[in-house]
């Protein structure tokens, strides 16, 4: 279409208006060669097609740019205004031919622009235009732009162009949300989002406005570049205090940092922040704990991303609290006090404070839980090795922290008749007890009789007991372990029915499913099996050989595996589930007291 009398034309596809034969924003063809004769029903389908496509490329790509930092539901929310999903091949291809931001460190992006007090920051974000302090929100620089959040950033990032008012329309409706300039100097304008369309129009127009223009693309504070500019120094990120805190479940623990001084504040403001901080718990017999004290410039989203400013050292008994007053004296430099004891330089590295930290545990109550198959010849050294395992695990542990569920199972009871509904007796589940009352119940069924020959010797069914693991109630926070001890393994994945291999569960319950679970919110879990017999036949041996392959499942999922062969298999399992007091090591990094 054409503009005025200078021969500029707007793009069909992304709105742009531009003099040359090919559009600059999309690479739609504007001009091309003339074609003799008028244009057939066909070529306008032809053309019409072409624009829907190229449209929604175009769609894709703002949706690519406009998800960058939102959560899940906003990302499929952007897409499917494009049209489309996350994890669609269109999404895939547009995520390739959109390059990745590469923002600028503050000192290279302001390297040839002088300090001077005059200059003015302007800011343009996903939310809008911040200049010289003043707020613009983009409803007010382009009021034609959707009322819906979610759909107004699309349209910056570029989607749907082609509803959006020609450039005129545009420049006139941000020059009037501008404020008159004031006549300084220059202007650095901090593009969060450079790529997107309406924001580098913005740009462009406000360059237009000033004598001396610096555009630069830094996840710098705007805060940061003003005391940069006005020649003081600055932080360029948050310093924080780095505190633990246990997990949820097996007394491991989490990074929290808490920010001491924010970024943008001037470093030489010999700023004060005070954190009051306690000595976590410790093992018997540690009366001292030589606490690491770690202050980190928060300059990426994971702990391994943090840099290391001040690392020091405070001793504290088990639970003793403590205030520490941090002083800013420059960039790079905090000062560290204690209300109680003398801190002093630490030779840690951050690197090696992580690694301590990640093999530090306490001893926290264990809440165990046990399957046992039971029947067949080797039932007797099935249990004997689960009793001697729960005996171990309390040996290791103080009085009273150890609970024992015990869950057993048996075949599944296949019926020999053609078309007969699939019957089963569930499997035995005593909740959680003390480990004492556990072990009873457990040498009550070393002197039972369950050391027949299975009934149905090709139907275990251990995909049940591991579903009513679930089912238990009255979780204590804390350690948390599950213990299978087992002969025979499940079906093969993909395997067809056989009569050397175990069947099907007939209800149809998948142990694949229960398999990857546990693992995820319980400690730790082990897999102790018991090989039975050697192999006496070619069809024994290749159920043996299937068997192992399910068992490799099982490692791969995370389970520890032990063999019941193994000279220290009862001491190895034991460990894995519960490691003793003997090997608990303290927590290396203070807790945040309470008040």
């Amino acid at each position: 279409m054409l503009i005025g009398g200078s021969g500029e034309m707007g793009c069909p596809v992304c709105g742009a208006v531009s003099a040359a034969r090919t559009c600059g924003g999309c690479g739609w063809e504007l001009l091309g060669e003339l074609v003799m004769g008028s244009a057939t029903p066909v070529d306008r389908r032809s053309l019409e097609d072409r624009l829907a496509a190229a449209r929604r490329l175009l769609d894709v790509r703002a949706a690519v740019r406009a998800a960058r930092g939102c959560p899940a539901e906003q990302e499929r929310a952007l897409f499917a205004l494009a049209g489309t999903t996350p994890d669609s091949p269109d999404a895939g291809r547009a995520r390739s031919a959109v390059p990745e931001l590469m923002p600028m460190d503050l000192a290279t992006a302001l390297k040839d622009l002088p300090a001077d007090e005059d200059v003015l920051v302007a800011e343009i974000g996903p939310d809008g235009l911040v200049l010289g302090g003043e707020v613009i929100a983009w409803d007010r620089l382009i009021p034609s732009l959707s009322s819906d959040p979610l759909s107004r950033r699309f349209q910056l990032a570029g989607g749907r162009a082609a509803e959006l008012p020609g450039r005129d329309a545009l420049e006139a409706a941000i020059d009037a949300s501008l404020p008159a300039a004031r006549g300084e100097k220059a202007v650095v304008i901090l593009e969060r989002c450079p790529d997107w369309p309406l924001a580098a129009r913005l740009a462009a127009h406000l360059a237009a406005r000033y004598a001396a223009v610096k555009t630069v693309t830094t996840d710098a504070p705007a805060a940061a570049v003003a005391a940069r500019l006005a020649g003081g120094t600055f932080l360029p990120h948050d310093y924080a205090l780095v505190l633990a805190r246990p997990g949820q479940v097996a007394g491991g623990f989490l990074l929290e940092p808490r920010t001491l001084f924010p970024a943008g504040i001037d470093a030489g403001s010999a700023a004060v922040a005070e954190v009051r901080v306690c000595a976590p718990p410790a093992p018997g017999g540690v009366e001292r704990i030589a606490l690491k004290i770690p202050v980190v410039a928060l300059t990426g989203e994971r702990r391994d991303g943090w840099k290391p400013v001040r690392i020091v050292e405070l001793d504290l008994a088990p639970g003793e609290s403590a205030t520490l007053a941090f002083t800013l004296n420059g960039p790079g430099r905090v000062d560290v006090a204690a209300s109680t004891g003398t801190v002093r330089e630490s030779a840690a590295s951050w690197s090696g404070l992580l690694t301590e930290l990640d093999q530090a545990r306490l001893d926290l109550p264990l809440d165990l839980v046990v399957l046992v198959e039971l029947g067949g010849p080797r039932n007797h050294e099935r249990v004997a090795a689960v009793v001697d395992i729960v005996e171990h695990v309390q040996r290791g542990r103080p009085g009273g922290q150890v609970r024992v569920a015990v869950i057993l199972y048996w075949d599944h009871e296949i019926s020999k008749r053609r078309g007969a509904a699939p019957k089963e007796e569930p499997p035995s589940v005593t909740p959680f007890q003390n480990s004492a009352d556990a072990l009873n119940d457990l040498r009550f069924l070393l002197d039972s009789d369950y050391s027949a020959d299975y009934e149905y010797p090709e139907a275990v069914a251990l995909e049940d007991a591991l579903h009513a693991v679930e089912e238990l109630e009255t979780w204590r926070h804390g350690d948390r372990a599950l213990l299978v001890s087992a002969t025979r393994a499940p079906h093969p994945a993909g395997d067809q029915e056989h009569k050397t291999m175990v069947r099907r569960c007939p209800l149809g319950l998948d142990w694949r499913t229960a398999l990857t679970e546990p693992s995820d919110w319980l400690g730790r879990t082990v897999l102790l099996v018991d090989s039975g017999a050697r192999p006496a036949n070619m069809h024994e041996r290749e159920a043996a050989r299937r068997a192992e392959a399910v068992w490799e499942e099982f490692r791969a999922a995370r389970w520890d595996l032990v063999s019941h062969d193994d000279d220290d298999a009862i001491k190895t399992a034991a460990n894995t589930l519960a490691p003793p007091s003997a090997v608990a090591r303290p927590v290396p990094i203070p807790f945040t007291a309470s008040r």
